[in-house]
């Protein structure tokens, strides 16, 4: 009851998704949804950078009293938010814990992640069901219902193109039959607003919102220029210590390291994303087209793949790190059960101090502030990528 109750006071004041019931408004008027400005609140604006299907999708909430789609959005949530963490418990060895060290994993992992599961909510965001789309797609793929799985993937990159790292996974895997459900399905989906608008406008739209997420885009190199303090991704990381923007905020503390010109920036990104691309085989350990060697070792290396995601995506903002979960809740388990390196628990108080901690909930505005000024929750995020990769599947007793 209390979760219902917060899901209703957190869907009357809106968060991000009155933007994805603005876009749809715009649509349901025969206007382009993208480029557009879109009242928040007060002197609040924001522009829809999300899919052409997925703006199409929200046109009959409009005719609901304001606040309904949010709030039926979040109770949705509550289920996807379960799934999530069903399926993680599900490659977990529970069992072999005592009862003391169950309810230790379920507070510690609950504890390292309630930031980000609290500000999906906050904001009426996406992120708890595009890693929903991921991991049930997984668990679709198991039980044989290659179609299912195929469908998930396709929802979740249509709607945010996150999901696409699930992809060259299943190929490494082997698991190819999801795959042309999930080509299939995109392309429905990509072509589902031509049945109300005309195949042209759903072109153009198509063509604005690719002009939207490219990656190529300059802003997307420097992105404190454009959207602030708030991007925690590798391209905002280097933005605030490699170039010259100033503080969102009028902090003044110093970060800057060296000036770097735009197009060694941009180089700089790249390798750096190549390189935490590439580490990927550290965590896969077999040769392509095979399975994982368990469920545990399946786990360990979706963990990897999945925390990547906030990391090389860019414009990925504060509530985008929930797709940390998986590798939390499996490197708080390697912990409790087994006899881990001091370096463990280490890692992960300092995840806590800069990724969990620094909420404004707790430290309060002002440290909060300088916390996403020196982008404080993509180092504890490196710190707990470091802990995920020391705690291989093996070492278990």
């Amino acid at each position: 009851m209390a979760a219902i109750i917060y899901c209703v006071i957190q869907g009357l004041k809106g968060g991000d998704f009155k933007i994805y019931m603005g876009a749809a408004e715009l649509l349901h008027e025969g206007k382009s949804c993208y480029n557009e400005w879109i009242l928040l609140g007060g002197e609040n604006y924001g522009q829809y950078s999300y899919s052409p299907f997925f703006a199409s999708l929200l046109i009959p909430f409009t005719y609901l009293p304001k606040g309904s789609a949010q709030i039926l959005w979040l109770l949705v949530n509550l289920f996807f938010l379960q799934r999530v963490f069903s399926f993680i418990r599900s490659f977990l060895h529970l069992d072999r814990l005592s009862l003391a060290q169950q309810y230790l994993w379920g507070f510690i992992t609950l504890l390292l992640s309630l930031r980000f599961v609290l500000h999906n909510f906050e904001m009426v965001q996406m992120t708890i069901f595009l890693l929903f789309c991921c991991t049930e797609a997984v668990r679709q793929t198991q039980q044989k219902r290659a179609w299912l799985s195929g469908l998930l993937l396709a929802l979740g990159i249509v709607v945010k193109i996150l999901p696409l790292v699930m992809i060259p996974y299943f190929i490494y895997r082997n698991q190819w039959k999801p795959l042309p459900y999930l080509i299939g399905f995109v392309i429905i989906l990509l072509l589902f607003p031509a049945v109300f608008f005309g195949w042209e406008m759903n072109q153009n739209l198509l063509s604005d919102w690719w002009g939207i997420i490219n990656p190529s885009n300059t802003e997307f190199v420097a992105e404190q220029n454009k959207f602030g303090e708030g991007i925690h991704s590798l391209s905002g990381l280097l933005a605030a210590y490699f170039s010259d923007t100033p503080s969102f905020w009028g902090i003044e503390e110093p970060r800057i390291i060296k000036v770097l010109s735009a197009e060694k920036l941009s180089i700089m990104l790249s390798s750096l994303r190549l390189l935490f691309i590439l580490f990927t085989l550290y965590f896969l350990r077999t040769l392509p087209f095979r399975a994982a060697k368990s469920s545990l070792h399946q786990l360990w290396e979706l963990s990897y793949i999945l925390g990547l995601v906030p990391l090389i995506f860019p414009h990925q903002q504060k509530y985008a790190f929930f797709f940390l979960t998986p590798a939390i809740a499996y490197v708080v388990y390697q912990w409790i059960s087994s006899n881990r390196p001091r370096l463990t628990p280490l890692l992960l108080s300092l995840f806590f101090l800069l990724a969990v901690f620094t909420t404004d909930g707790i430290v309060g505005d002002q440290l909060n502030d300088l916390s996403e000024h020196y982008k404080t929750i993509t180092f504890g995020t490196f710190c707990l990528l470091i802990a995920l990769a020391s705690c291989r599947p093996k070492a278990l007793k």
